[in-house]
């Protein structure tokens, strides 16, 4: 049930929640939300600027990742 909630919850205005994304509504949770929110609405989520936001957010957590890595220079015997 907790995996359904943290699904449920938006990222942020832009991109919306992931089931929002996936279904296009919200589903049943014990919070409780009006029956509109449950019928399905693509909303104001635009396919490519949800894709280009959902990147910058990957290449945004690779850069802090990889902040602090050094070039292997090999095994040596």
């Amino acid at each position: 049930m907790s995996l359904l909630e943290l699904r449920n919850t938006p990222r942020d205005d832009e991109l919306g929640s992931r089931m929002h994304r996936l279904m296009g509504r919200m589903t049943k949770t014990l919070v409780p939300i009006t029956n509109a929110l449950r019928k399905p609405n693509a909303g104001p989520y635009k396919t490519k600027k949800v894709a280009s936001k959902l990147l910058e957010y990957r290449y945004t957590h690779k850069f802090y990742y990889d902040r602090n890595t050094r070039v292997n220079d090999g095994v040596k015997p």
